[in-house]
């Protein structure tokens, strides 16, 4: 994963760029130079032929064949430009509120759901947080009623999160480990919106126009210290570009002030996504998205896969010093030679320990507040706000990790019951 999120760093220095290109981009570039490199040298060979007409019979059949074959190198070009500009017009596009499940291995491309995800985890430093069996199997048994995700932020701009098998488990048999979350900052979303509407305005218009209108905005935005420009939209070939129609979801439920989070959890080949903006963001909100999801397993993955990743949120934010960064492994034999860059791999809740019967309940999905066995249940983990200080008049939010209540046994519990004594009288 790394070298994935490296290529699109190299793809894209620039940290203030918001348009971003996808790996390859500089490869037709480059191509689109050799095309008119190739073409310049043939429109010099046919002034030579107006010079020297002696070589006309010899050299012009020649030439002929040579323009024949760039003509149809132009073809394909523009069959290749098109194809490999269709992903970067799509992550270019204004991000839309939705849940949705997809295969990996059919999208037009197998990196454009996480091109910035990518490109923001190698910007912020590789950052991975892994979880614990018992860590996540903890967060399971918390209520998660008591989170309020509205106050939820990622320690980083993004982030892998890595769960063990058996937690989140799809329609396909296969189990939800990875997690990819990221966050995009209002003006990025702001930028992005306004990035798609100047590209449909130039869809539409004449091609002879373009580059006048182009011009003018660009100087005006150059002048007003824009960072995004109408040659950066340009990137992509106009032509290749979907109309699509416009959608103001974006616009109407994202705050001026907000962001927006990514949520990717992958299987190997399969993905469950999750885009949903920050403002009045709620446990019902996120159910009330448009969604293609339709498996009741699927369904139950995803409610799970959020369980995980907002409670570890909330962990983290609510217990201080619960993120540990995991030193490099010592020793003088090493199997692999050192990368220059390697992942911060962090862990959180290190101390939390659960007993196997507790991990047992959470992998199976039993993870309500009384799950009866006989007399014994489990107490959900929850948050407390604790008192301490002077007077002990300060407060502070504390996790209380679930537990088994009841007898250790699961023996049923003996009431001894006075039966009444009959009346005399009747």
């Amino acid at each position: 994963m790394m070298e994935v999120a490296a290529d699109w760093l190299a793809e894209n220095p620039e940290p203030d760029a918001t348009m971003i290109r996808i790996p390859g981009a500089s490869a037709r570039k480059a191509r689109a130079e050799a095309g008119l490199e190739f073409e310049s040298w043939v429109v010099q060979k046919r002034g030579m032929l107006s010079r020297r007409p002696d070589l006309a019979v010899t050299i012009a059949p020649k030439l002929s064949e040579v323009e024949r074959l760039l003509g149809e190198r132009s073809l394909i070009d523009a069959e290749l430009d098109a194809a490999e500009s269709k992903p970067e017009a799509m992550i270019n596009r204004s991000w839309r509120p939705n849940n949705n499940k997809h295969d990996s291995a059919i999208r037009e491309s197998s990196n454009v759901d996480l091109g910035r995800w990518a490109l923001s985890w190698a910007r912020s430093g590789y950052n991975v947080i892994d979880l614990s069996p018992n860590f996540t199997a903890a967060m399971l048994l918390t209520d998660h009623t008591e989170i309020d995700l509205s106050e939820v932020r990622l320690p980083f701009p993004a982030l892998l999160m890595l769960i063990p098998d058996g937690f989140a488990r799809g329609a396909e048999g296969l189990d939800y480990t990875k997690i990819h979350v990221s966050e995009a900052t209002r003006s990025v979303l702001n930028q992005l919106e306004v990035g798609e509407e100047v590209m449909r305005t130039i869809e539409s218009m004449p091609r002879d126009s373009v580059m006048n209108v182009v011009n003018k905005i660009d100087a005006t935005l150059t002048k007003s210290g824009g960072i995004l420009t109408p040659r950066t939209l340009l990137g992509t070939p106009v032509a290749a570009m979907s109309p699509g129609r416009r959608h103001g979801a974006l616009s109407a439920t994202m705050a001026d002030d907000g962001s927006a989070l990514h949520i990717y959890a992958t299987d190997g080949a399969h993905v469950l996504e999750t885009f949903v903006d920050r403002r009045d963001l709620t446990w019902e909100a996120l159910d009330g998205l448009p969604d293609t999801v339709a498996a009741d397993a699927d369904i139950e993955a995803r409610h799970t896969l959020r369980r995980i990743v907002f409670g570890a949120l909330a962990f983290i934010a609510a217990m201080g010093s619960s993120m540990e960064r995991r030193s490099a492994p010592s020793g003088r034999r090493r199997v692999q030679p050192v990368r220059a860059e390697s992942p911060a791999v962090w862990d959180v809740g290190r101390t939390v320990r659960l007993g196997p019967s507790l991990i047992r309940e959470a992998r199976s999905g039993a993870r309500q507040v009384a799950l009866r066995i006989k007399h014994r249940h489990i107490v959900r983990g929850h948050y407390r706000n604790q008192p301490y200080g002077h007077g002990r008049q300060e407060r502070k939010r504390i996790w209380i990790a679930p537990f088994w209540k009841g007898p250790e046994d699961g023996a049923a519990i003996v009431h001894t019951y006075k039966p009444a004594m009959p009346d005399a009288d009747k």
